[in-house]
């Protein structure tokens, strides 16, 4: 089933409605009212089941093209079915702050978390900030604050337990470049640069 109502290359009111059964006979629905190509509100709503059957929903507010505000909230489960969860707030193509908040777990299903506030594509204040667990389930945390692309000031911090489950501690502060790293090599020992 399939409802649309739209004038088209004018930047005029469009909707879609959509419903119907993937490949697999899983109920997909589509919600899309937008202006397109002017910057105008678009707005997407995606229920669906994926391939495996696994809930997805999408939520997608945004003007596009113009550097307005976007944000998109996904709720889904991964390949393993387990909840993942999106959050994105941003301004796009302008260098205007962007946010990023991504809670979930991987295939493994071990909890991660993302955080990113900053500025694109101007060589801006750039912040991450995310604890995680590796593949191996193995603790990591990584911190950075930066300008990019312009050598200004960058710091990383990262703290993590490597393959080994030794301790690696990163310190990385440069403009002009000076880095100091202790952590232990995979033999335990312990290696320190300045």
């Amino acid at each position: 089933m399939e409802f649309r109502l739209w004038n088209s290359g004018c930047g005029i009111l469009a909707v879609e409605f959509r419903r119907w059964n993937s490949g697999r006979a899983i109920p997909s629905v589509e919600f899309r009212p937008w202006n397109s190509g002017h910057g105008i509100p678009a707005v997407e709503f995606w229920p669906w089941n994926s391939d495996r059957g696994i809930l997805i929903v999408e939520f997608h507010l945004w003007n596009s093209g113009r550097g307005i505000l976007s944000v998109e909230f996904w709720l889904w489960n991964s390949s393993c079915g387990i909840p993942a969860v999106e959050f994105w707030l941003q301004n796009s193509d302008h260098g205007i702050p962007a946010v990023e908040f991504r809670p979930w777990n991987s295939d493994q299903g071990i909890l991660a978390v993302e955080f990113r506030p900053w500025n694109s594509d101007r060589g801006i204040l750039i912040k991450e900030f995310w604890p995680w667990n590796s593949g191996r389930g193995i603790l990591t945390m990584e911190f950075r604050v930066w300008n990019s692309d312009c050598g200004i000031l960058g710091v990383e911090f990262w703290l993590w337990n490597s393959v080994g489950g030794i301790l690696a501690v990163e310190f990385h502060l440069w403009n002009p470049a000076m880095e100091f790293w202790p952590w232990n090599s995979g033999c335990g020992i312990l290696a320190m640069e300045f």
